[in-house]
């Protein structure tokens, strides 16, 4: 059996903010800053459900009160749904938690960082 090197034991998706991508079993996709900041809040969260006010809070908008910054926030999560399941997670990517927020329902981790992990013809044997 191949297996991507890339995305960590039982995750599917590995977001690399550096390079703005999430890259799962069908290739990378590209993601814009707010989407990479969405998915780290996600991450960052206990279950990795976040409330509405915190997700605005992530992309340093503040809640309004025409509910503007909401539709916008919405909007960013139909897209990034999709970009998920092109990158080749299985739906559902994130589910919408009524009255509260959202979820993020795939395994999604961060790139090793490239000091621990060395490639092997680089380490020297003794």
């Amino acid at each position: 059996m191949v297996r991507d090197s890339s995305a960590p034991e039982g995750l599917a998706l590995v977001l690399n903010p550096r390079t703005l991508q999430v890259i799962g079993p069908a290739g990378p996709v590209d993601v814009s800053d707010a989407e990479c900041c969405l998915l780290n809040a996600f991450m960052a969260a206990p279950g990795a459900r976040c409330a509405i006010a915190a997700l605005l809070n992530a992309l340093q908008r503040p809640a309004d009160e025409e509910g503007l910054a909401k539709r916008s926030l919405e909007v960013m999560i139909v897209r990034l749904r999709k970009k998920l399941v092109a990158a080749g997670a299985a739906e559902p990517t994130i589910k919408s938690i009524r009255g509260y927020g959202y979820q993020l329902c795939v395994g999604l981790a961060l790139p090793p960082s490239s000091s621990a992990r060395m490639p092997a013809w680089n380490i020297s044997h003794a």
